[in-house]
């Protein structure tokens, strides 16, 4: 087998990172044989003594790609998984040189937009799509209807985070967002929350909106908050430790992402687990990881009124609150587990 991914190393919250990661800890879980590619991860990282032999490129492109080849024999009679689809291209290279089977794992809008013609090339080699959603897998053959007669299939992603087994801290008036905060991570509907916040306070003074992540947009969303008159109100953490991360599920009462094309929302299932009830977007896949009703509100990100009235409804009613985060726990021991994602994570690396 011969895993190709971007950068495995390294904190993140959530995102494509996080799949690398948690397909490496699937493969170890198998002892399945084989390489891994990166192209980001540099050769000190610490899991290259679980895999000798495999490769890290440090971005140097010609690096990967004759790195790469040179090990083309370890996708004979095998699995080559490539988990970004930029790296398509080297994928069906191996492919042609091993005879082994190529797959694709998409995770959201990389896959959605025009695609430069070096990764339409790749595509056309590939042997199955595996998404994270059934909403990015639609919406990609939706995009590249060329590709449609590729067999697809989903594999959904895990909570990264669990709570420990000692009783829940102290609920506060919070409402919690993660994400990095910059390119894409900007449109998780922080923007949207902040100007709301003023609204907020008016009903619920006591009110809290922290914001986990770092990154340079931190400096406009303060800018933001401080034009509001609300930074009191505001707490930006920058990047935190999974311990701390875990802690503020466990003291916030709402998790809010109202996001802009979401390809799975990793970060939900974490929300979840801590019992947190969700508010998110009804135009992406957060819907998927959400039930509206349910675990949580869905809401148009572009309506804000919407987005006021369920932050107002989930903040006033503490009883739907609870309700919400206990059916929330449930719905990720049932379709979010660590061992769900692992069983099929194998299934994808031995071909099946």
């Amino acid at each position: 087998m011969i895993l190709l991914v971007t950068v495995i190393a390294g904190a993140g919250y959530g995102g494509i990172q996080t799949v690398n990661q948690l397909f490496m800890d699937a493969a170890r879980e198998a002892k399945l044989e084989g390489m891994v590619i990166s192209r980001h991860d540099s050769p000190d990282a610490d899991w290259l003594k679980d895999w000798p032999g495999s490769l890290c490129a440090e971005g140097n492109v010609p690096n990967l790609l004759t790195g790469a080849l040179r090990r083309y024999k370890h996708a004979q009679n095998s699995v080559i998984l490539a988990t970004h689809i930029g790296l398509a291209p080297l994928s069906r290279c191996l492919k042609m040189l091993s005879g082994g089977q190529f797959v694709m794992f998409l995770h959201g809008v990389e896959a959605w937009g025009s695609l430069p013609r070096a990764t339409r090339w790749g595509l056309n080699g590939c042997d199955a799509y595996v998404a994270n959603s059934h909403f990015t897998l639609q919406k990609f053959y939706a995009s590249h209807p060329q590709f449609a007669a590729t067999k697809g299939s989903v594999c959904h992603l895990p909570a990264r985070l669990t709570p420990p087994d000692s009783a829940m801290l102290e609920r506060k008036l919070r409402v919690l967002t993660v994400g990095r905060l910059w390119g894409r991570g900007m449109r998780k509907g922080q923007r949207q929350i902040i100007a709301l916040w003023p609204q907020i306070l008016e009903e619920f003074p006591q009110a809290e909106y922290w914001i986990v992540g770092g990154g340079e947009g931190q400096a406009e969303l303060a800018a933001l908050a401080e034009n509001k008159g609300v930074t009191k109100a505001i707490r930006f953490t920058g990047s935190i430790s999974d311990e701390d991360l875990s802690n503020l599920y466990r003291e916030s009462a709402v998790y809010a992402m109202p996001s802009w094309g979401e390809g799975f929302g990793l970060v939900f299932a974490d929300a979840m687990a801590h019992g947190l009830p969700c508010l998110a977007s009804k135009t992406d896949a957060g819907r998927e990881v959400v039930v509206d009703g349910e675990t949580g509100l869905h809401v148009d990100p572009e309506n804000s009124d919407e987005i006021y009235y369920a932050l107002v409804k989930l903040l006033r009613e503490s009883d739907l609150r609870k309700q919400m985060g206990d059916s929330g726990r449930i719905r990720v021991g049932e379709y979010f587990s660590l061992a769900s994602f692992t069983q099929r994570a194998i299934q994808i690396m031995r071909g099946n």
